[in-house]
């Protein structure tokens, strides 16, 4: 049977592990997007849709894609909104909670 210190250990690291694995989630979907955009000319966010043509921009120019192309990456963006503030706040606090409570066990009581 594991003592209560062993469980303890393992839950922080459980708890480094999940903040480790969002915060890296948030920085793939991140760059991930970043790519995309690059390639297709700009971002369905900033672009537009006039009748049956889409556009992505980026800085006032125009390239026009796919609607597919357009909605996808107007729900990619949309989901960095979402995993960049969880991949941060969330990974980050995570990661910064486990490293103060390891801190607190080194240190001599």
């Amino acid at each position: 049977m594991s003592s209560p210190i062993d469980r303890s250990e393992r839950w922080l690291k459980g708890l480094n592990a999940l903040g480790m694995a969002l915060f890296c989630l948030a920085l793939l979907n991140f760059l991930a997007f970043s790519i995309e955009t690059i390639a297709i000319g700009g971002n369905a966010i900033s672009g537009k849709v006039e009748g049956d043509r889409h556009f992505v921009a980026d800085h006032g120019k125009y390239t026009q894609v796919s609607s597919q192309v357009w909605h996808w990456n107007r729900v990619h963006a949309i989901s960095v909104w979402i995993t960049h503030p969880i991949g941060i706040l969330v990974g980050g606090g995570l990661m910064a909670y486990v490293n103060r409570q390891s801190r607190k066990r080194e240190s001599p009581a």
